[in-house]
């Protein structure tokens, strides 16, 4: 069986479906199928060499260097360059697994109409664009809105009516997607986002205190301390409004105790990430509050395996990678009960939920795992197990079944 992934995003990229494509190409490849990626040009890479070398991957650069990185975003502008090129590529595979809304136009499509489709939705651009609109205006997103999520939604109406299977991250997205594109309804199944258990998973937390000190050397001199004693409560994500840090900060200016610091780790929208750095200081915060910025992912693990507790207060999302990180590295987790989350985490059990915007549950939420050693014990076990679920071993063997299923063409 033989088959070709393409995605959007350059494979140097940090999360996302870049992540996601890279991880599950490997998997794939070690069970025996020949596998491929078509993504746009990234800079070589020891990761990209490992694929390509170790795993016998076939890496297809689209040369995309002549557009800028807000048009690489524009899947027509993508379709347009990749399209020509897939003809020729797509000779060698049975299936081709778009990624996102990569490919919309019926030109590139036309390449595909001996082969089976497969579309992996990761998420719902005209949603998450109209949603950070309502809770705070941005020019850039109301532009992309207008002018790149509306196609996008037309070229995801293309890949369904083309596809012969379309695969959700979670059951909330497969909802959406069947609520919005009735030809989706008989063919969209869901196969959870995942973690790679290999990379994630717990660490010693002095060992892992010392790697984390080492980083805030160089990226937080505003801190007063961190010694062993000081709780860690840690956010990890790109910083925009859709994910409520915000919320956050609000919630730890509530808490008598004093004994925390928090570790904002993420890219983020500048001017959302300004007026949070107003309010770290409005609300006296600053010796307590860090924006570390980006980190490379190996350095991860560390940062969670150092958190007494993970923190991820959205106000929408999908099923996001981070949850099932921290999850995997036995990091208490604090969310909030909207998209796929509840499917990853029972409240109580395997974490907390929490109402989007709640400054009040989130504090409450906050205290008790900060005030109670053992509730946190508990949660962080039964989040190491619950996180095993969510292994790649077990959405590679989805994704196989389905390539297989389409292949004999008994679905």
């Amino acid at each position: 069986m033989r088959v070709l992934h393409v995605v959007q995003t350059p494979l140097n990229f940090v999360g996302g479906p870049a992540t996601y494509v890279k991880e599950l190409a490997e998997n794939l490849a070690k069970r025996g199928l020949k596998v491929g990626i078509v993504a746009p040009y990234a800079k070589p890479s020891k990761e990209i060499a490992e694929l390509t070398k170790k795993f016998g991957i076939e890496y297809h650069s689209i040369d995309t260097t002549i557009l800028p990185k807000m048009l690489l975003r524009d899947p027509w502008f993508f379709s347009i360059i990749a399209h020509r090129s897939l003809s020729e590529i797509v000779r060698d595979y049975d299936i081709i697994n778009v990624h996102v809304e990569s490919l919309p136009l019926q030109a590139a499509l036309k390449s595909f109409e001996d082969r089976s489709l497969v579309v992996t939705v990761h998420g719902w651009s005209l949603y998450e664009d109209y949603r950070s609109i309502r809770e705070s205006f941005d020019l850039y997103k109301l532009i992309h809105l207008i002018t790149v999520a509306t196609r996008q939604y037309l070229a995801l109406r293309l890949l369904i009516e083309n596809s012969r299977a379309i695969v959700a991250v979670s059951g909330y997205l497969r909802e959406i997607l069947m609520g919005h594109f009735p030809k989706a309804k008989d063919k969209t199944v869901v196969i959870h986002n995942a973690v790679n258990t290999d990379i994630f998973r717990p660490i010693d937390r002095d060992m892992a205190l010392e790697k984390v000190k080492s980083i805030l050397v160089r990226r937080c001199e505003s801190l007063v301390s961190l010694d062993d004693e000081m709780s860690i409560i840690l956010f990890v994500g790109r910083i925009g409004p859709q994910k409520g840090v915000d919320v956050l900060l609000k919630s730890l200016a509530r808490i008598r105790r004093k004994g925390w610091v928090l570790f904002l780790v993420g890219e983020g929208n500048a001017r959302y990430v300004k007026r949070l750095k107003d309010m770290v200081s409005r609300l006296n915060l600053k010796s307590q509050v860090c924006f570390i910025g980006g980190i490379t992912r190996v350095y991860l693990p560390y940062f969670y395996s150092s958190a007494q507790v993970f923190v991820l207060p959205s106000r929408f999302e999908g099923l996001p990678a981070t949850i099932l990180e921290a999850m995997a590295c036995g990091a208490p987790v604090i969310a909030t009960r909207v998209g796929g989350i509840p499917e990853a985490i029972i409240d109580g059990v395997s974490g907390a939920l929490v109402e989007p915007n709640s400054v009040e549950q989130l504090q409450k939420a906050l205290e008790r795992l900060l005030d109670d050693p053992n509730h946190r014990d508990r949660l962080s076990k039964t989040a190491l197990r619950a996180a095993r679920k969510f292994s790649w071993d077990s959405a590679v063997n989805q994704y196989y079944q389905l390539y297989r299923c389409i292949g004999n063409e008994k679905c």
